[in-house]
């Protein structure tokens, strides 16, 4: 999620083919590499390659996210607590930073107009 700038809902259609992964979220299709820290994950959690998510709800994966993150910020390991949402966040001030196109973001998150998009790029603090 936070390497592709997925929501969660499309993580339970997420199926992974070769070195590319596609999913439907929202009615659109969206499709992208897998990224080999992805792929190391998802063995070391023992999910099937295929479709690593296919049992699983998005509300049960979005809990179990907010569970690691609770318990990593009891840790000491995070700052603040995140949401799954906050990884997309993320991904998107990656990209922005890369690119300085925010069209380019608009069209990797699957947004239907770039304002949707410049929202998630307020925390630069400057005009996108």
């Amino acid at each position: 999620m936070s390497q592709a700038g997925l929501r969660v809902g499309g993580l339970h259609g997420l199926a992974i083919n070769g070195p590319r992964w596609t999913t439907t979220t929202k009615g659109k299709e969206q499709s992208g590499k897998v990224p080999e820290e992805a792929r190391e994950a998802i063995a070391r959690a023992g999910l099937p390659l295929r479709a690593p998510f296919a049992e699983y709800s998005t509300a049960k994966i979005s809990k179990a996210f907010e569970y690691q993150a609770r318990k990593l910020l009891a840790e000491g390991r995070i700052r603040a607590r995140y949401s799954v949402h906050d990884l997309r966040h993320a991904f998107a001030v990656r990209l922005y930073k890369a690119t300085r196109d925010v069209y380019q973001v608009e069209k990797a998150l699957g947004h239907a107009n770039v304002s949707v998009t410049e929202t998630y790029l307020r925390s630069l603090g400057e005009d996108v």
